[in-house]
């Protein structure tokens, strides 16, 4: 079953006009998807659909014991949005690295590490963290409240903003944890033994051990030598060098995107909408986004590969540089002028 049946899971939302979040709990897709296939069982395709879909609400059902609320996989996820250079991905619980695919979602125990002329950038919804060249990093913890990401070497930055009631970003240093409770801009460098946070934007709350915590304002920048906190420098912050620079050019895109009049801020992938599409008005299904420079044969699903990754199962990974909204959320529609989301 496994591959056959995902496969055909995003045809069967087509279908049927289901706007799920491919990262929600499946079963509650799954039950809304049958009862609106059921409905029309008049087109052929909808008995193939189901008898699917039957066979995977039961393999959700048979994977959730009762009453155990933590076999549903969190709605959030990471996104690898941008790759520059040599980039390596270790899933959770692999053992080879491999090179990491733009559009990857990430999830706890995934780790990337970068290259010397590499960047990269993660999007989280509400919030996007990029890696500077020669960095390290995993992801210990990603749930619908905390994003957990573990910084070993090198330089990120991250830029957080709109958070939910209850939600936080943490940055773990061997040094320091930096704690992000509100709207902000912070940079965290390795500096040898120690740990630099710089806030150009907001404020955070650094921890150390012992519950040893200092706050750190905005348009400050910190090092710390160790974990008890005690020993801290404090600076005015320094020209911006070519990292921060790309981090601003990056943050502008989400300033400058008008795709919020259709869907939520915080989707992931909104302003590749902007970037590489066009949106329009269809008497059929209300407003469609057509992405660009595709050729008249173009199809969804046509460029790129699936891969399994847990907890979610097999997810589609685009090769389009804006192909992880439309894969996720929502679904495709053939109109009059192609393909469209």
């Amino acid at each position: 079953m496994g591959i056959i049946g995902w496969s055909l899971w995003p045809d069967a939302l087509m279908t049927a006009n289901i706007r799920c979040n491919r990262y929600q709990p499946k079963g509650e897709c799954v039950m809304r998807l049958l009862s609106k296939l059921l409905a029309s069982m008049r087109r052929p395709c909808a008995v193939l659909a189901i008898a699917v879909l039957f066979t995977a609400a039961g393999i959700a059902h048979a994977q959730t014991a009762p009453g155990d609320d933590s076999a549903d996989p969190p709605s959030r996820v990471a996104r690898l949005s941008y790759v520059a250079g040599d980039l390596g991905l270790l899933p959770a619980g692999a053992s080879d690295w491999s090179d990491a695919d733009v559009n990857r979602p990430l999830t706890t125990g995934d780790k990337l590490s970068s290259g010397a002329d590499a960047r990269a950038e993660l999007e989280f919804g509400g919030a996007t963290l990029r890696l500077d060249h020669s960095t390290d990093v995993g992801v210990l913890n990603l749930n619908d409240q905390l994003a957990q990401v573990e910084l070993t070497q090198g330089t990120l930055s991250v830029s957080v903003r709109h958070l939910d009631d209850g939600q936080s970003y943490e940055i773990d240093t061997p040094t320091v944890a930096l704690v992000i409770n509100q709207p902000g801009q912070f940079r965290v460098d390795i500096d040898g033994d120690a740990t630099r946070v710089t806030a150009f934007q907001g404020n955070a709350t650094v921890y150390g051990e012992n519950n040893a915590q200092r706050d750190v304002f905005a348009g400050r920048s910190y090092r710390f030598v160790d974990s008890s906190l005690a020993a801290v420098t404090i600076s005015d912050i320094a020209g911006d060098d070519s990292f921060d620079a790309w981090v601003d050019q990056r943050d502008q895109r989400y300033a400058q995107s008008d795709s919020n009049q259709y869907v939520p801020d915080d989707m992931v992938g909104t302003p590749d909408l902007r970037e590489y599409g066009a949106w329009q008005s269809t008497s059929d299904y209300g407003p469609v986004w057509y992405p660009n420079d595709v050729g008249s044969d173009w199809a969804p699903y046509s460029v790129g590969h699936w891969a399994y990754i847990a907890p979610w199962g097999w997810s589609w990974i685009d090769a389009m540089p804006w192909g992880f909204a439309p894969y996720h959320y929502g679904r495709w529609a053939h109109t009059h002028r192609g393909w469209g989301w």
